[in-house]
């Protein structure tokens, strides 16, 4: 992987729907094909059913990246590195 398709990690923050707290959202790594994001506690990966849980990683990170596709799910109360694709033919 070229250091220079790279960019530095970095984050944003968003009021949740169902707390009004703030909860971040970081990229540690994006490139032409993925990107990683290290998803918080108590943020769903899509969104679910019921206007509450419309915020969802997804959507925020689509705000940003509109060709980022799931690859993966992690479960609402679960933290960690999730991977997003950069396309169709990425994902």
């Amino acid at each position: 992987m070229s250091r220079s398709c790279a960019t530095s990690c970095r984050s944003w923050c968003t009021a949740t729907s169902r707390t009004d707290a703030v909860v971040q959202v970081a990229v540690l790594h994006a490139d032409a094909d993925l990107l990683v994001l290290d998803k918080p506690a108590g943020l769903l990966s899509v969104p679910g059913r019921g206007e509450d849980k419309h915020d969802c990683l997804s959507t925020r990170v689509q705000q940003q990246f509109p060709d980022a596709r799931i690859v993966h799910r992690l479960d609402m109360a679960t933290s960690g590195l999730m991977l997003m694709a950069r396309g169709a033919q990425a994902q």
